[in-house]
């Protein structure tokens, strides 16, 4: 599956698959604003996830260095 087609779905369905499984992520939940947003950062792959309070994704951010 190409990366754009787990927008909208469930965090886990990425998370679970390779190469993403084994990469290092680490994880963050800002829930200051009037929405959860849960974060999911490759920082060494640079990807970047958000998804909602029920860990649908929202957004991917690809880096380029």
């Amino acid at each position: 599956m190409e990366l754009a087609g787990y927008l909208g779905r469930n965090v886990t369905n990425l998370l679970e698959r390779r190469p993403f499984k084994d990469w290092p992520v680490g994880k963050s939940i800002s829930d200051d604003l009037d929405e959860t947003v849960v974060h999911y950062v490759f920082e060494a792959n640079a990807l970047e996830l958000r998804c909602d309070s029920q860990n649908v994704v929202s957004v991917l951010i690809c880096t380029l260095d």
